[in-house]
């Protein structure tokens, strides 16, 4: 053989080793990246979904707290009202009332000026 034949199947060999190595080890290596992008992508959205449900979690306690404050303050103008004013059925009764002692004084006023009235007539 001679040394122009030995470098051709030195150099084919050293090429088919190349090419074996970059396809296998290509493979190998993409599966690494593939690895790391599947872990850093599910790490990932581990964080969005946990900033997510802290971020509901928050709306949930601020919409909780704000109807507990409207209860509140629906408690505090309820007692107000009842402190403050009459209910219906009791301001009926009252003005009932005042208008029996309206019209009771206006008999006795009325009483009283006919015997007045009587009185004068008597003496005239």
């Amino acid at each position: 053989m001679d040394t122009s034949t030995v470098a051709v199947l030195v150099a084919g060999a050293a090429l088919a080793l190349n090419v074996v190595r970059e396809l296998f080890g290509g493979g190998w290596n993409l599966s690494g990246r593939l690895a790391a992008m599947e872990t850093k992508l599910t790490r990932e959205i581990k964080n969005s979904k946990d900033e997510v449900e802290r971020r509901q979690d928050s709306q949930t306690r601020d919409f909780g707290e704000t109807i507990a404050a409207l209860k509140q303050h629906i408690i505090q103008i309820e007692l107000y009202v009842r402190d403050t004013y009459v209910r219906r059925d009791s301001f009926l009764d009252v003005n009932k009332q005042t208008q029996d002692a309206i019209k009771g004084a206006v008999e006795d006023l009325k009483s009283r000026l006919d015997r007045m009235e009587k009185k004068i007539d008597l003496k005239a």
